[in-house]
């Protein structure tokens, strides 16, 4: 037996973290584990699948940009073959055929947009500080973030602690001038959550500065502005776009049954029905709940039991046994929303503020793979608590 990954990153990333390095309180290496280091029997393959054909059993890789010898960039990638394969391809995020929101905000996935973030923020400090007219400075001091779940929620906390605390290092700018718009389609925050705990949320972030749209729609944007569903015009520097995902386009051009999100049907035991060898799971799967008629939703604590029953499927299969259906009921949900303060949801049990703010903490370092990586993050969590957060562009 042998195992491939087939990944276009060296290295996992932590997403519930990644939050907390747009907003300066992590390195950005600090929530990423090398694959090599920790999938010791597994051949990691670094490239771009850009095409999977079911009936030869073949992944096609791009061509590699490097040159040949003869001087010729490469124009064949590598072709892996395969026994069982396993679509674990994630989402990307959609924008709604909104041309200009994709081309003028920010996207908020990958270890490079918190980065992208973080200095963008730093940048519009810097030049907000040497502009001498307030009006052409507010759009620089206006950070609006689109989605109000789980992402856009913690960023805009996040980001609005980040720019208030830079403001020790900006006498120019005051406290009124920075601005963090939380743009949301729908009546409140949070929809995973339970309403008690989604307004407790908006009510601790509203308190701290943060500006909510709430039954609002962006329609459109363009250099310096974000627009609304209605007309109104935000002027703006930032937009960061957490307000929708799709699964990975790679899967459109595989001939499977997909639902209307565009994600891989699979039966319980995470097989594609119809294509011996096929697996699915996460983001880009259509997984049956436990609940009748619905699916798994796009949640980590969902992807990872996928994993494990798919594991423990593949090796049944090996040994001539019979998969098992996935069954998993969620154990409930964290969200942290600003310094010291978060919303926990388990098992019907809800707490809020700075306890549930260290149960986040706790939970998701417990989770962080590597006694490495959880060591630098306590480290860095440590020296947050006596120095303000760095405001060096990396």
């Amino acid at each position: 037996v042998s195992f491939t990954l087939i990944s276009n990153t060296n290295a996992l990333l932590f997403t519930p973290m990644l939050a907390e390095v747009a907003a300066s309180s992590l390195e950005p290496t600090h929530i990423t584990t090398p694959l090599r280091t920790s999938l010791h029997r597994t051949e990691v393959v670094r490239g771009q699948a850009t095409r999977i054909d079911l009936e030869r059993r073949v992944v096609l890789l791009a061509p590699d940009d490097a040159t040949t010898l003869g001087g010729e960039p490469a124009r064949i990638g590598r072709i892996i073959q395969y026994d069982h394969l396993v679509l674990a391809l994630g989402a990307v995020s959609n924008y709604l055929g909104m041309d200009g929101v994709q081309q003028y905000s920010y996207d908020f996935k990958s270890l490079t947009d918190a980065t992208r973030i973080r200095n963008q923020v730093i940048e519009l400090f810097d030049r907000a500080a040497r502009e001498p007219d307030r009006a052409h400075r507010a759009p620089l001091l206006t950070f609006v973030v689109a989605g109000g779940g789980f992402a856009g929620a913690e960023l805009a906390g996040g980001l609005n602690d980040f720019a208030r605390g830079m403001l020790a290092y900006y006498p120019s700018i005051l406290p009124e001038e920075v601005k963090v718009m939380l743009v949301h389609s729908r009546e409140r925050i949070l929809p995973e959550l339970s309403e008690p705990l989604a307004a407790y949320a908006l009510e601790r972030m509203a308190a701290r500065g943060v500006i909510f749209k709430l039954n609002a729609r962006v329609a459109d944007a363009r250099p310096g502005a974000v627009i609304l569903q209605g007309g109104e015009a935000i002027p703006t520097a930032m937009l960061v776009w957490t307000a929708g995902t799709t699964p990975n386009p790679l899967v459109r051009s595989i001939p499977v049954e997909r639902d209307r999100r565009g994600a891989v049907i699979v039966d319980q035991t995470l097989a594609v029905p119809g294509h011996p060898g096929l697996w699915a799971l996460g983001d880009c799967a259509a997984v049956p709940d436990i609940k009748p008629g619905t699916t798994c939703p796009p949640t980590a604590q969902f992807a990872l039991r996928q994993a494990y029953r798919l594991a423990a499927n593949l090796h049944a299969i090996a040994h001539g046994k019979p998969p098992k259906p996935f069954r998993f009921d969620a154990i409930g949900s964290l969200c942290v929303v600003g310094h010291h303060t978060a919303c926990a949801e388990i098992k019907g049990l809800r707490f809020s503020g700075l306890f549930a703010w260290l149960l986040w903490r706790g939970i998701y370092v417990s989770k962080l793979p590597g006694l490495e990586r959880k060591v630098r993050v306590c480290a860095d969590w440590v020296i947050e608590l006596f120095f303000p957060r760095d405001i060096a562009q990396t």
